[in-house]
């Protein structure tokens, strides 16, 4: 949203309101276009959401995203992990490549694996 230097404060408040509304109805739809998502990033903390995906990875998982990493970006293992394993885990996050929750999956995959999140592949 591009601001114009000419707009009243409360101009650029309304702005605001709008876009924040658009967003909370872009994360209700996807929410009921996934009714079988029962836990969301977005309602978790990030350590949760670490706990609670590393829970539910299997090991041959923990391995296909680490492969992933070496050659991607977080914002690509998101995305790759919402298109394979959403449904598998039950967790969801509303934007695919969220680069936040991709770092946070590879840290969740390291932790399965007895890996240190912080060194190579994963960092």
């Amino acid at each position: 949203m591009l601001m114009d230097p000419e707009q009243s404060g409360d101009d650029l408040r309304r702005q605001i309101n709008e876009a924040a509304a658009e967003a909370a109805r872009d994360v209700a739809a996807a929410r009921q276009a996934r009714p079988e998502i029962a836990v969301w990033w977005e309602d978790l903390s990030n350590a949760e959401f670490v706990q609670r995906v590393s829970e539910r990875m299997n090991a041959e998982q923990a391995e296909t995203i680490r492969r992933w990493r070496k050659t991607g970006t977080w914002r690509e293992v998101a995305k790759e992990c919402y298109e394979a394993y959403l449904t598998t885990w039950g967790i969801g996050w509303t934007m695919p490549g969220h680069q936040e929750v991709g770092q946070l999956i590879c840290n969740a995959a390291a932790r399965r694996l007895d890996e240190n999140p912080r060194a190579e592949p994963w960092n």
